[in-house]
């Protein structure tokens, strides 16, 4: 197949292709090709869908090409930015965790039937330690996240396709030099990508989505440049959600490593619960999502409860009170932030103003 430069100077060049057999020949050349397709028509950035598969889909294709960006950036590819470097500097997050787990299982013995016993509990209770920890982690996010999303209508982890252009010679080969990646418009204050939220199409409101946020954000009235008066209002809320969420962690975390910790977690088997998940696409299996739900219960929810009642009632004074401390501390916590990022960013004390005439 030809060379998608060479298609396009093929096409242009050539004054013996009426507009419909131009036509036919592009699509004959792009249906083998719909990556390149995809940039090559799309080549702009663009906002992705809210949906969880979309993001779902977003992440798994950024961890996919993680390890890409860490190969380009150690051979010196001028082309390596800074969304890149901060990918591959979460790679030791994410393996130094499931690293930790892995060394624990250097105490086995299989030799010492009863070593390789301890072995295998000590690594699992770290291994769920570790799990834990990400849980925790997201959690925190998400108790920030959901009430930013129900009360002011901003979704902070909504993904954007973007397309960068590359140095010409670039050794990707992709067409028209350009690589898409998928980021968060709401990423940064600085950067935030307010021109994604325009309306710019033919008859429409260029404010419509602004001006339907206002409402959110408790504006009393139509507002005149309603993205003026929020844009200020958006940087705040995710200067405040950011250091929110790394407040919050701290609180997680202890729970969650608090929770690994109670001997009734460590009755949690995560491999019965994938079984019965696998059993779900087996056709011969009956009352499967029945099946399914009774093994979540036993599997993950029971042990999960026993523990988080443990955790609270402690086995000494000490252990009482750093467990008691840390739920009541995430609970607080979150409900402080919250109170706080929502009256920080209100509207309602703003002099809005009806479009066309007074307050």
């Amino acid at each position: 197949m030809a060379p998608i430069g060479q298609i396009n100077s093929t096409i242009e060049n050539s004054g013996n292709f009426p507009d419909k057999a131009r036509e036919r020949f592009w699509h004959h050349e792009m249906r083998n090709r719909p990556y390149q397709y995809a940039i090559t028509n799309k080549d702009h950035d663009r906002l992705r869908n809210p949906g969880l598969i979309t993001k779902t889909k977003a992440k798994i294709e950024t961890a996919l090409n993680t390890p890409g960006y860490a190969y380009r950036g150690m051979k010196g590819d001028p082309d390596f930015n800074f969304f890149e470097s901060q990918k591959v500097s979460k790679i030791p997050y994410y393996l130094g965790g499931l690293g930790l787990a892995g060394i624990a299982l250097c105490g086995k013995n299989s030799a010492i039937p009863n070593k390789n016993k301890a072995g295998n509990a000590y690594a699992k209770k770290i291994f769920l330690g570790v799990l834990m920890y990400y849980i925790a982690r997201t959690v925190a996010n998400a108790v920030i996240d959901i009430p930013m999303k129900i009360f002011r209508g901003i979704d902070l982890n909504r993904p954007y396709r973007k397309i960068t252009s590359l140095r010409e010679g670039n050794p990707l080969g992709l067409p028209n030099n350009k690589k898409p990646s998928n980021q968060n418009a709401f990423e940064s204050s600085e950067f935030t990508r307010w021109d994604l939220f325009y309306k710019y199409g033919k008859g429409q409101n260029i404010n419509e989505t602004f001006d339907k946020l206002a409402k959110k954000f408790g504006a009393k009235h139509p507002m005149k440049d309603a993205d003026s008066s929020l844009m200020g209002k958006i940087r705040k809320m995710i200067v405040m959600t950011t250091a929110w969420k790394t407040a919050l962690s701290i609180p997680f975390i202890m729970v969650g490593l608090g929770l690994a910790q109670q001997k009734s977690f460590e009755q949690a088997s995560f491999r019965s619960f994938f079984k019965n998940t696998g059993n779900l696409f087996k056709p011969s299996t009956k009352n499967r999502f029945l099946a399914w739900s009774n093994s979540f219960k036993s599997n993950i929810l029971k042990p999960l409860g026993e523990a988080f009642v443990s955790l609270w009632k402690g086995t000494s004074l000490t252990s009482k009170i750093l467990g008691r401390g840390a739920i009541l501390s995430a609970i607080g916590i979150s409900i402080l932030a919250n109170v706080m990022i929502l009256n920080k960013t209100s509207l309602k004390n703003e002099n809005n103003k009806i479009v066309g005439g007074n307050k």
